[in-house]
């Protein structure tokens, strides 16, 4: 055999004994961790117990991931607690890095990727475990299907964005339109089929017990809680002047959308994203993380200087974590200026820039 044949495959092979390596490093850590009487993993104890042997329990648990997504969650909730947290974490930060676009300026690619891994939203999402990396993996799914043109792909990518709608709603009706302006109706058709052939059975197996759980969520108008109304009843400001901010706020997120042509990038999803968590009925402060990947390190890569100030927004809650009455008093509501500041960002980089849309599709 060739030299030039066999140094691939021994790179091969060192890659795939890392990455087992590095799996089960993430897996063996987690599992020794004492999760059951702990505040750690608040969120993935609601999932795993939800889901852990290959089930979907919707009544006697918080559980709210459609169930056409999850099957994705079964591989890693099969196994013990502190494992398939472990296994979560690991996916989470693959797929957080394999998010950050490539640039030439490696020192500055260097720093978007320990931006992204120790960053303050991503210790959030290891420590309560969420599926964040759903909706972020999703949505490059949908980038690399609508470049292809390859249906499948998209309804794969589309239903795992929307593991959690609240986040990723207007993402969603922004490439349906997208869509039917652009695809041609043979790849429509494709798509559509693909999509409703995936969720039948889940949607008849556990549908109706999902839309009652959504129906019926808890947490809505909470402290927890940083949509955009919540935040301003928790200020105080009245349910009238809330509602004018609201419609002020999604009528200028109409207009930036049509007043140009749309092009799908990971910079203008990000900015939808932050635009659905503010306008959405309910936010949870985890879901941030899908904004910071998708919007703000790109946004780092292409305008660094705007790109600094909002990692330095998004880690400023580092400052108080040796104050837990004052991250339960306000982070909430610091997560919707954030959101605030990110959708303001991000969409006046796009107006004044449209070239930083870096991996844009368009027509």
């Amino acid at each position: 055999m060739a030299l030039s044949k066999i140094a691939p495959n021994r790179k091969s092979l060192l890659a795939i004994l890392l990455l087992a390596a590095v799996t089960a490093s993430f897996a063996w850590g987690f599992a020794h961790l004492p999760l059951e009487n702990s505040g750690v993993a608040i969120d993935w104890k609601q999932i795993w117990g939800a889901t852990h042997g290959l089930q979907a329990n919707y009544i006697t648990t918080e559980l709210r991931t459609p169930p056409w997504a999850v099957p994705l969650l079964w591989p890693l909730t099969i196994f013990t607690l502190g494992t398939s947290l472990g296994l979560a974490a690991f996916a989470t930060v693959s797929v957080l890095v394999h998010s950050i676009p490539k640039t030439r300026n490696k020192p500055l690619w260097f720093f978007a990727i320990l931006s992204t891994v120790i960053a303050y939203p991503t210790l959030r999402q290891l420590i309560d475990g969420n599926v964040e990396a759903l909706v972020i993996g999703g949505a490059l799914l949908v980038l690399w299907a609508t470049e292809k043109r390859h249906p499948l792909g998209l309804a794969i990518g589309a239903l795992t964005v929307a593991a959690k709608i609240q986040a990723s709603l207007l993402l969603l009706i922004v490439l349906g339109y997208w869509l039917l302006v652009h695809w041609p109706r043979r790849d429509l058709v494709q798509a559509f089929s693909w999509s409703a052939l995936l969720v039948a059975a889940p949607l008849a197996w556990k549908g109706a017990e999902w839309w009652n759980a959504m129906t019926s969520f808890p947490w809505t108008g909470t402290a927890i809680d940083s949509s955009l109304l919540a935040t301003l009843s928790r200020l105080g400001v009245s349910a009238t002047s809330s509602l004018l901010l609201w419609i002020s706020l999604a009528g200028l997120t109409a207009w930036f959308l049509f007043s140009r042509p749309i092009k799908l990038g990971r910079i203008q999803f990000g900015w939808l994203v932050s635009a659905s968590l503010l306008l959405g009925p309910y936010a949870a402060s985890n879901s941030v993380l899908t904004p910071y990947a998708l919007g703000v390190i790109p946004m780092l890569l292409e305008k660094p200087t705007w790109g600094f100030a909002l990692v330095a927004a998004y880690n400023l809650p580092y400052l108080f974590l040796a104050h837990p009455d004052i991250r339960f008093a306000w982070e909430s509501s610091y997560w919707t200026l954030v959101l605030l500041i990110t959708w303001a960002v991000l969409a006046f980089s796009l107006l004044a820039h449209p070239e930083i849309n870096r991996t844009a599709v368009q027509e």
